[in-house]
């Protein structure tokens, strides 16, 4: 029994330490390609949003702190990752609530402005920063063992707002990452940010809902059992909900 535990340990931490290196290679790349002038690199799709620099910079810190996370803290980096990244996207949340520009949009690279993003050049997008303030503050409150239920529900809530994103740019759904002024959640930071919340999901799993899924009951048998079609069911569904997908009538 506890070599079975064990292995499910390591496989764990691999998990979120996969999480955490997919996230930090998807920052770095985006940010090479800003300082190397590759469209590709920004935005996945060319004609699409690309991942601002700011939001490149989070999304790296975050997946430091995860892959802090994983490989059992031997890194002396998750907290300070973490603290930074909530940082950042406070002060994007700041800038957009009061309406001020504190001169962190564009600290590292001016961001001409292209069509369909918002009038704040450089800005990450008003959702994408609650995403990352969100999953910055569940990392660090598992870092200090304190109110794991509260860290694993608002990322549950991350986890579902990136996959409206991702829905979205699946079937062509711009409501669902496009809001205006408050900025376009672009194809890499939908994507990443999903990885991001399953990671730190991974991370606390004798808790709440994910305390019942990897449990050995038979409440979690059942539970693992239902969640594909649980998942799968309801998003398929979805396609035929949004506009000009052909339905009938």
């Amino acid at each position: 029994m506890p070599a079975e535990y064990d292995c499910h340990g390591r496989t764990r931490r691999a998990v979120i330490a996969a999480c955490g290196i997919f996230a930090a290679a998807v920052g770095l790349l985006a940010l090479v390609g800003w300082g190397a002038e590759v469209a590709v690199l920004k935005s996945v799709v060319l004609g699409f949003a690309v991942m601002k620099v700011n939001t490149a910079i989070t999304v790296l810190l975050l997946g430091a702190s995860l892959l802090h996370a994983g490989l059992g803290r031997r890194l002396r980096i998750g907290m300070p990752c973490a603290a930074a990244a909530v940082a950042a996207a406070a002060s994007t949340l700041l800038q957009y609530a009061c309406g001020v520009d504190l001169g962190i949009d564009e600290l590292f690279m001016r961001d001409p402005l292209v069509l369909g993003d918002s009038s704040h050049p450089g800005r990450m997008a008003a959702v994408t920063a609650v995403a990352f303030w969100l999953l910055g503050a569940a990392l660090l409150q598992y870092d200090w063992n304190f109110a794991p239920r509260i860290a694993q529900a608002v990322t549950v809530f991350t986890l579902f707002v990136s996959s409206l994103s991702c829905v979205g740019y699946l079937y062509g759904a711009e409501e669902f990452h496009t809001f205006g002024r408050y900025g376009t959640v672009a194809l890499p930071t939908a994507y990443t940010a999903l990885i991001l919340s399953l990671g730190v999901l991974a991370a606390a799993p004798n808790v709440g809902l994910v305390g019942l899924l990897t449990g050995d009951g038979v409440g979690g048998v059942f539970a693992r059992r239902l969640l594909p079609a649980a998942i799968l069911i309801p998003w398929s569904s979805v396609r035929f909900a949004l506009p000009g997908n052909g339905r009938a009538g």
